[in-house]
């Protein structure tokens, strides 16, 4: 009789594990087509922030916490991790429909939403301004005058944001953050727009700076995935808030030294 029991219970266990196994070969089929899961990332010089990686003086490697995030999908998965970098904001969007990559993490806004579907925010950051020491402009709302010149990164969620609301000020986007800095320090620019972690950090490169109080808007980063794939979308978005409510997106912050920007708050999948 027990023998019995033991086989029926091991039966059920094979049949409820079905599904589950089927589930997963039909996620791998729609969110890693090639057998790896190709990430799509932006390197950046300034060390990692919440969305940008960097390569490790050392050894060369990319780290940060897009790579500590996609590690852990892959892992889920169960294929091998693929990272595909991009130098700037511009050329990961660009990127978005040439089926190079099959996940990605950006600031959410409306360009991008025409581009992937979005996954869960997995982290909240302030953006405001860096100025030169000496400059007049002392808070947010000075920055908004007329004959001043504000850069962005072009392509970036921040520069689409002030192109709509900046009234008096003029935009004038940059390929990368120190890009923006050079075009400051030539007096061609007044005031560089960023998340306040990344300012922080370029600050600190370049002495004679500094880092706005207050902040003229909030932003979201968030997985992301192509259109039109509704299984995969569905996977990290579990993965996401799993990952939030474990602790792993904070570990993964604190790994970067990222002090700047707070865990996102959970959302529905």
């Amino acid at each position: 009789m027990a023998m019995v029991r033991w086989l029926i219970t091991a039966a059920a266990l094979v049949v409820a594990g079905a599904p589950a196994a089927e589930n997963l070969t039909s996620t791998r089929t729609e969110l890693a087509p090639t057998g790896k899961l190709r990430v799509g990332l932006l390197v950046g010089s300034l060390g990692p922030s919440t969305f940008y990686t960097a390569r490790d003086p050392t050894t060369g490697q990319l780290r940060g916490v897009t790579i500590d995030l996609a590690g852990a999908l892959a892992r889920e998965l169960g294929v091998p991790l693929d990272l595909v970098p991009y130098p700037s904001a511009e050329a990961l969007n660009h990127s978005a429909t040439a089926g190079a990559w099959d996940v990605t993490f950006m600031t959410v806004d409306h360009q991008r939403e025409t581009l992937v579907d979005f996954g869960p925010a997995y982290a909240v950051f302030e953006a405001t301004y860096l100025v030169p020491s000496a400059s007049p402009i002392r808070s947010i709302t000075d920055v908004d005058q007329p004959g001043i010149r504000v850069s962005a990164i072009r392509g970036g969620g921040l520069a689409l944001r002030l192109s709509q609301s900046l009234r008096n000020a003029r935009l004038v986007p940059a390929p990368t953050l120190e890009a923006a800095y050079e075009m400051m320090h030539g007096r061609k620019v007044d005031a560089i727009a960023s998340q306040r972690g990344r300012l922080n950090a370029l600050a600190s490169r370049h002495p004679g700076t500094r880092v706005l109080d207050g902040s003229f808007a909030t932003g979201r980063q968030a997985i992301a995935v192509p259109k039109h794939r509704p299984t995969a979308l569905r996977f990290v978005c579990r993965l996401m808030e799993k990952a939030k409510a474990s602790g792993e997106v904070r570990r993964a912050l604190d790994a970067a030294g990222i002090k700047d920007e707070t865990v996102a708050p959970p959302e529905p999948c």
